[in-house]
Order: C-alpha cells, then sequence, then structure tokens
C-alpha cells in the first residue's frame, strides 16, 4: 500500500508542481493584472490547499487501487480522466491565457470528479470523503474562474 500511495504522490504532487512550474511567469504577470472576485484567496493559499489536496487525492487512488473491487479499473480511469483536465486547466487559464476554454474545461472537470467521487464511494467510502474537500474546492474553482471571464 505504501508503494501505491508514494506512486500516487509522485503523479498528483508533481504533475501539479510541473504545471505550476510550466505557468509560473503568467500567474506572476499576467494574472495580477485580472479583475478578480472579492473572495478570491490570498496567493499564499493556493499552493497550499492544492498540495494538501494532492495528497488526498493520491491516499484516495491508492484505496481505491489496494481495493479488490471489479469496478477499480473504471473508478482509476476516470481519475487520471480528471487529473488530465486538473493539470490541463492550469495550462490553458495561465498558459494560454484562456480564461473561456479554460471554464470549459474546469467544467468537465467537475462533472468527471463528482463521478469519481461517486466511483470511488462505492468502492471505499473513506476514498469518496477523501475527495470531497477536492470537489468543493474545484465547485469554489469554477466561480472564480467564471468571475474572471464575465470580468474581463
Amino acid at each position: 500500500m505504501i508503494k501505491k500511495i508514494l506512486v500516487l504522490v509522485l503523479v498528483c504532487v508533481g504533475g501539479g508542481w510541473l504545471t505550476g512550474l510550466l505557468t509560473q511567469t503568467s500567474v506572476k504577470e499576467w494574472y495580477p493584472t485580472l479583475i478578480k472576485s472579492p473572495l478570491t484567496p490570498k496567493d499564499v493559499v493556493f499552493p497550499i490547499v492544492w498540495t494538501i489536496l494532492y495528497f488526498c487525492m493520491a491516499l484516495s487512488a491508492a484505496l481505491v487501487w489496494q481495493s479488490k473491487s471489479p469496478n477499480k479499473a473504471r473508478a482509476l480511469s476516470l481519475f487520471f480522466i480528471q487529473l488530465v483536465l486538473n493539470f490541463s486547466w492550469s495550462w490553458i487559464f495561465f498558459y494560454l491565457k484562456r480564461p473561456d476554454f479554460a471554464l470549459i474545461d474546469i467544467c468537465l472537470l467537475w462533472a468527471a470528479l463528482a463521478y469519481t467521487v461517486v466511483l470511488f464511494w462505492n468502492i471505499s467510502k473513506t476514498a469518496g470523503l477523501l475527495l470531497l474537500p477536492y470537489l468543493i474546492w474545484v465547485s469554489f474553482a469554477v466561480y472564480l474562474n467564471l468571475y474572471i471571464y464575465i470580468h474581463n
């Protein structure tokens, strides 16, 4: 189980770190020029929250991977689809500077994630619960993205 967790932490946290690295210039130069929601957290909050969420995601996926459920391959496939949508959002929003396309991506991410939560929950209640903060954060991120799209 420890090896599975480590692999998934590497994938989740490493992927998040890599997307952050690829978009850091835009985050520092372009993002501050945007009109943002008054509810937008301080910049320091984002890496802290995402690191915690990526660890919870990795643990959740490891629990499903470890299970004997006949549905785990489907659930993990959807997990990786939503993870790709997660990473691509940063690239679309920050690197391409396209809040409009990023909004489409994050809505697809939300739907894939919501379905992943259901599939994980059916395999392991703990795995499903570990994804709920992520779903809540992505729901909030949809609002923040929409606000930027409308006001810029």
